[in-house]
């Protein structure tokens, strides 16, 4: 029988087959022996790919998403819904509504939002963001990194009606190749364990085509409510899951085999960072390995007086957590708690200069933060 001719979730001892039709998977069945879950194994096994990305973990979580915060636009509908805020105040940040300000301006120049759409959010949205903006940045309120609670008043009714809402998400489609295989090497598990830093750089990660489709995805979608001290996030559950996240997260299993391979994706996210207020703070991660990607343009960053050296990036100091310490109760410590447990011990720490498509691979048990930018 062909590789090729298998249902999905047929497991195999087998490491026949072209590449894209069987992955490392363990799998998981219900009552009627469907599959419902499918994660990494520690040895060989492969069951044949057959499922789409909307029947994955990764799917289940972005379909739910959308569920649960998706605008559902109706035909000829030119506004939001009546808000369900019950007159609630919302939770905003200055340095959010400055973004999602310009976001909205960006959709607006590439027409993503259609007409009807498009004319709410221009006559509408904007302006009320921006009063938004003004009432929540006065010199009462605080900073921009401080959360202010916005009233629900009619001059900020969809800001309200928008709060945690998914305005337009794109879909994240694959590319043909997400890998640019330019620049690159293929570091074995060895080399990143006997690396002192456990760390490892990689320059021009993405082919062109799979970098621009990224920025797109993350330009484009208006997922990103994490709002921290001077960047926003979006998480698997909060919409960056997607058709595009999984081939990356397939082709570095391949592409890493002795690094990565066998370990499970825990989660997955991207950081768009207002590059005037810093960025994430001294912490640590619970990952053997973590992959970080730079997406932004290098021309947009800031660099030494003389131009040689960019800013930003990552620093990776060569010390963890004390052994007594959970990461949770670390990551809530303030910045001069983690500054004393650095000073109390010699450490070494490397830092990878930002660069547009560079990735880093290192173990983030390991303490790390972005770089200064200036």
């Amino acid at each position: 029988m062909s590789v090729t001719a298998w249902a999905a979730g047929t497991v195999t001892k087998s490491n026949c087959g072209p590449s894209h039709e069987v992955a490392p998977y363990q799998v998981r069945l219900d009552e009627g022996n469907h599959l419902i879950w499918a994660g990494a194994l520690e040895d060989n096994d492969q069951i044949i790919q057959g499922l789409s990305f909307w029947d994955s973990p990764l799917g289940a979580l972005r379909r739910q998403f959308e569920l649960d915060h998706a605008v559902q636009w109706q035909q000829g509908q030119s506004r939001l819904p009546v808000s369900s805020a019950g007159g609630a105040a919302v939770p905003v940040v200055p340095h959010q509504l400055e973004r999602d300000i310009e976001q909205f301006e960006h959709l607006l120049s590439r027409g993503v939002l259609g007409s009807e759409v498009g004319e709410y959010v221009a006559d509408v949205v904007l302006p009320d963001y921006r009063r938004a903006l003004e009432a929540a940045h006065s010199p009462a309120t605080g900073g921009r990194g401080d959360v202010h609670a916005l009233p629900s008043q009619p001059q900020f009714e969809s800001v309200v009606g928008l709060h945690r809402k998914l305005c337009t998400c794109t879909r994240g489609s694959p590319c043909g190749a997400a890998r640019s295989g330019r620049g690159t090497s293929r570091p074995s598990k060895r080399e990143f364990r006997e690396k002192d830093h456990h760390a490892v750089g990689l320059v021009d990660f993405f082919s062109q085509e799979a970098l621009a489709k990224i920025r797109e995805f993350l330009m484009d979608s208006t997922f990103w409510f994490d709002a921290k001290n001077g960047y926003v996030g979006t998480y698997a559950e909060t919409g960056f899951a997607s058709p595009l996240v999984a081939q990356i997260d397939q082709e570095l299993r391949s592409s890493f085999p002795g690094v990565i391979g066998n370990l499970e994706l825990q989660n997955c996210w991207a950081f768009m960072f207002d590059g005037s207020m810093g960025g994430v703070r001294t912490h640590a991660d619970n990952a053997q390995v973590q992959i970080n990607f730079f997406l932004t343009p290098s021309d947009a960053n800031e660099w030494s007086e003389d131009g040689t050296l960019p800013g930003g990036g990552l620093i990776i100091y060569g010390v963890g957590p004390p052994e007594d310490m959970s990461l949770l109760d670390l990551n809530l410590e303030d910045d001069k708690s983690k500054e004393d447990i650095l000073a109390s011990v010699g450490h070494w720490n490397v830092t990878v200069p930002y660069v547009q498509n560079r990735a880093i691979l290192f173990d983030s048990t390991y303490f790390h933060r972005t770089g200064p930018t200036t």
